[in-house]
This record gives C-alpha cells, sequence and structure tokens, in this order.
C-alpha cells in the first residue's frame, strides 16, 4: 500500500552519468597522470603533493560510481561506438603512467635514502661526535 509520504522516503538509484561526464572523468585523470610521470621525470617531487591532489579528485568520483571501478570501467567499455575505443585506449595509457609513476616514486625513495646514508656515513658528527672514543676496526673486525 502506497502512501504519498513512503514514495518520497524511497530514494530512486542514481542513473549512470552520460557520456561527457565518462570522458571528462577520463581526460581529467589522463591529464593528471600525465603531470604525476613527467614531475617525477625531471626530480620536482615539489610537485608532487599538488598532483596527487588532483588525482584524488578524479578518483573520488570513479570510486563512488555505482559499481566502483568495475563500474565505471563498464561504463566506458558501453559508450558509443564513435569514442568507445578512444576512452579505452586512454585507460590503457592511464593504467601504464600509473605503473610507471610508481616505479618512479620507488626509485626516487631510494635515492633519497642512498643519499642520506651516504650523507650520515661521511658525516664528522655521525663518526666524531666529541665524547665518542675513536674506535679502530669495526665490531665484525674484532670477532672474526
Amino acid at each position: 500500500m502506497n502512501t504519498p509520504g513512503a514514495a518520497h522516503s524511497h530514494q530512486p538509484e542514481p542513473s549512470p552519468p552520460g557520456t561527457h561526464t565518462v570522458e571528462s572523468l577520463l581526460l581529467a585523470l589522463q591529464a593528471a597522470s600525465k603531470r604525476l610521470c613527467q614531475a617525477l621525470e625531471d626530480g620536482q617531487l615539489d610537485q608532487i603533493a599538488a598532483i596527487n591532489s588532483e588525482l584524488e579528485a578524479c578518483f573520488g568520483p570513479i570510486e563512488r560510481w555505482q559499481g566502483g571501478v568495475a563500474g565505471f570501467t563498464a561504463c566506458v567499455k558501453a559508450l558509443p561506438e564513435a569514442s568507445r575505443q578512444e576512452n579505452l585506449d586512454r585507460l590503457v595509457q592511464i593504467r601504464l603512467e600509473h605503473r610507471i609513476s610508481g616505479a618512479l616514486i620507488r626509485a626516487a625513495a631510494q635515492r633519497i635514502a642512498a643519499l642520506q646514508a651516504f650523507h650520515l656515513a661521511a658525516s664528522d658528527l655521525a663518526t666524531y661526535a666529541p665524547g665518542v672514543p675513536a674506535v679502530t676496526g669495526s665490531q665484525l673486525s674484532r670477532r672474526a
């Protein structure tokens, strides 16, 4: 039995966004992914935080998509034939740039860690701090 108040309490399911929404999200995601790759390749680590904010702004609507990322991908595959392949190619490019960015971030983190270790080892304070007696050889060499 339907009452007028009951009809308003049930919210309809959101209809899937149109082609324009899918394409605009993909274009924004592709542009941000490309900028992140370029910043990492150029060593411009100070730009990463701003670009990550852009990426999060793109991923948010995709994650909230009906069906999540899989639902978004299904919408891309269901686009009209005229734009489907171009947008599928965009998805492939975005995934590739994501993998490249991950590898560049890992390489940058390793480089930073190596530089920190090098500077620490080369620092006079690391080995000859006041009050620390000079040590000849290492613990390993004394025990061997």
